[in-house]
């Protein structure tokens, strides 16, 4: 099921467990060294490096208002925006797709420009309607709405439709929830993450101008406001983790670019579906494992589609059953070049551990297959027949007489 998150700055929530009072109470004093800067603090206490070189530590945004209740109330500049982008970034280094309102680097309608010519790929209704299977990030919820001339009810309807049955997963910042975010949406939510930076540093320059972001610090909350942990969620659990944030992050995204008409979108944008790798592709590779996966419906066992199901984490592309063996399999694609009159093939196995995910197949006793489109024809070559390749392995006489044909492995569906 996807999710739908809300960054926000400011926000309350209950603690009955003892979770978060554990981290604010802690009296243990950690030391960090800072480009030279030696800094001695509790955990939750936030502090600020000026431009001098000077420390500072700055009032606490948290009060506690009753017993397990506690109130975060933060001005501009809290991270937001940033805990965002590092959501997408996440999906983006697992292979899954991502989008926003928000201009990102890695957008294929982005590359190879300077920032100043960075554009949104999430521009209309459109998009949000086609959109499956994808990631996006709305920056700033409320003023979205009101750049993109539209009603609450109508991108409500769009987002809550999308989050429900598209596999689309949502996150939105916000400065404040109640008279920010429309009811309908924090009707769905799944969680709330609330961005605490405890480290600045001024000698850095950093998005907002306020101090790089040294370290953050993210609480989570439940829908019903109950403190589930620190970290980012990501659709089970929030991972405990702090955000350390890197030069590449923070000068992958623009927040400058002027915001589409969503009651008009401009044609000579680039939408959500066409910036990511082929027409209706959700992710790369997509259209090679159809191929496949289409190639294996005319044979008698089970098929599943496991990074259809879940682009970002999946044992293996396909899984096929037939007569109590389970087969997992990856697919890949292959690239013809020419030497001197000659033309060679390569597999694309980026960098897949065989000897690893064999050993565990033998474990598991189930049968691991790479899967590829040769000259139209499907091709099987088992994990054992690999052991030792990795990157571009070359699609030569060796393995030409190692691969099979689906027709040679499996049992084809009777006539119905």
């Amino acid at each position: 099921m996807a999710y739908l998150t809300i960054i926000t700055g400011s926000y309350d929530f209950y603690d009955p467990y003892g979770y978060f009072a554990s981290a604010w109470n802690d009296p243990n004093i950690y030391k960090y060294e800072i480009d030279g800067i030696i800094i001695k603090k509790r955990r939750m206490d936030r502090v600020i490096i000026t431009k001098e070189g000077q420390v500072f530590k700055l009032p606490p945004v948290v009060a506690p208002v009753a017993r397990n209740h506690y109130i975060v109330n933060q001005t501009m500049g809290s991270g937001k925006t940033i805990l965002g982008v590092e959501h997408l970034a996440r999906v983006h280094a697992t292979g899954g797709r991502t989008g926003g309102n928000v201009s990102l680097k890695w957008f294929p309608c982005n590359a190879h420009k300077s920032p100043s010519e960075w554009v949104p790929n999430v521009n209309s209704l459109k998009d949000m309607e086609n959109a499956r299977a994808v990631t996006i990030l709305f920056d700033d919820i409320k003023g979205t709405i009101s750049d993109w001339a539209t009603s609450e009810a109508r991108i409500t309807g769009a987002i809550v439709n999308a989050s429900r049955k598209q596999e689309v997963n949502i996150i939105f910042t916000t400065q404040r929830v109640v008279n920010f975010v429309p009811p309908d949406i924090r009707e769905v939510a799944t969680n709330y993450e609330i961005p605490y930076i405890t480290i600045r540093d001024q000698r850095q320059e950093s998005p907002d101008k306020m101090g790089y972001p040294v370290e953050m610090e993210i609480l989570n909350v439940s829908a019903n406001q109950i403190f589930l942990g620190f970290g980012a969620y990501n659709g089970l659990f929030a991972d405990g983790c702090k955000i350390r944030p890197t030069p590449r992050l923070l000068s992958a995204f623009s927040t400058l670019e002027i915001a589409g008409n969503l009651s008009n979108p401009k044609e000579d944008i680039p939408g959500i579906n066409e910036n990511m790798g082929g027409q209706n592709e959700p992710y790369v590779g997509y259209n090679n494992e159809i191929h496949v996966f289409k190639e294996l419906e005319s044979y008698s066992g089970t098929l599943s589609h496991l990074s259809a199901k879940n682009p970002r984490t999946h044992k293996a592309d396909i899984q096929y059953i037939e007569k109590g063996k389970v087969y997992l399999i990856d697919v890949v694609a292959i690239n013809r070049y020419q030497k001197g009159n000659r033309y060679y093939y390569k597999l694309l196995t980026d960098n897949k551990d065989f000897q690893a995910d064999y050993d565990a197949a033998v474990k598991d006793q189930v049968i691991r297959l790479l899967a590829f489109t040769f000259k139209k024809h499907v091709k099987f070559i088992n994990y054992k027949d690999l052991v030792g390749k990795s990157g571009r392995v070359d699609y030569g006489k060796e393995l030409k007489t190692k691969s099979k044909s689906a027709y040679a492995l499996f049992s084809p569906a009777l006539p119905a």
